[in-house]
């Protein structure tokens, strides 16, 4: 019986993709853990809290969504927590060449790519509110120098929120064309044909 066909791409894609799915799934964790812990502190006058009673008088008066964001940030942690758990698991499917996981890692990479693509209006916007607050915060006499110097990094901010989503999402195109791609498919097809034949063979 011929061994299973196990192609470099993907059993480096699936260590990788359960690698960053077990680190982003903890790293959310504890941040959501430790953001309900500071929000609960704040609102018992607990000196642990302190930073968060600031930071929640700060937010209140910024403009949308930035009030709700820090409200919710808990969830949404865990709400990322549950997506990396997700990637994780189909990402070990994906190691085990099941094929219902390669299609479930296409949904996912096409998933991902209209996350990134939404997030870019999105990221904008905020870019906009965090700059429109921030210039006026800046006092009056601030050396001009260090005006400029602020308004070339908000410039880059804005480049960056550009760029690392289209880049994110021309990698995730990339692994779902593969994925998809008939040297793939073949090697899940040997590996399940294989699969099939070992519990009955001598």
């Amino acid at each position: 019986m011929a061994a299973p066909v196990r192609s470099t791409f993907v059993t480096v894609l699936s260590w990788a993709f359960v690698g960053l799915g077990a680190l982003g799934a903890m790293f959310c964790s504890v941040m959501a853990l430790v953001t309900l812990a500071g929000q609960r502190a704040a609102d018992q006058a607990d000196p642990f809290g302190k930073p968060y009673r600031l930071m929640g008088q700060a937010v209140q008066a910024m403009p949308s969504p930035w009030p709700w964001l820090y409200a919710h940030q808990a969830q949404l942690m865990l709400v990322a927590a549950a997506l990396m758990v997700v990637h994780l698991g189909v990402a070990l499917g994906l190691l085990a060449r099941r094929n219902s996981a390669r299609i479930a890692f296409v949904v996912l990479m096409v998933l991902d790519i209209v996350l990134q693509a939404l997030s870019v209006p999105y990221m904008q916007h905020m870019q906009t509110v965090s700059q429109q607050v921030m210039a006026a915060q800046m006092p009056a006499q601030m050396p001009p120098f260090f005006r400029a110097w602020m308004e070339h990094v908000m410039a880059l901010q804005r480049i960056e929120a550009i760029f690392r989503p289209v880049a994110l999402a021309a990698i995730f195109g990339w692994i779902a064309w593969r994925l998809c791609g008939d040297a793939v498919r073949r090697e899940f097809k040997a590996n399940r044909a294989t699969a099939e034949v070992s519990p009955g063979s001598p």
